[in-house]
């Protein structure tokens, strides 16, 4: 059972990678859980695999955000007036 966790945890972790977004955020909150549950919550392997995700996310750089960004939040001509 340890190796399918092993196994299911990093298929876990690529998914996230690949697809970003939520997925990141699924895993961040996954990884999170860990006071109290013991057995009955997540699997130690997917801790440890999807913990990497809380402090080395991918980013992209502001240059392919931005155009999302002034138009989710009505920025205007940001950054290029900063």
């Amino acid at each position: 059972l340890d190796e399918c966790h092993l196994r299911g945890a990093q298929r876990c972790l690529e998914l996230a990678r690949m697809n970003r977004g939520i997925y990141i955020k699924a895993a961040q909150f996954a990884a999170s859980i860990r006071g109290g549950s013991g057995d009955r919550g997540i699997p130690e392997p997917y801790v440890k695999a999807l913990s990497v995700l809380t402090d080395q996310a991918p980013c992209r750089p502001l240059v392919e955000v931005s155009a999302s960004l002034k138009e989710a939040m009505s920025l205007g001509s940001w950054p290029e007036s900063a």
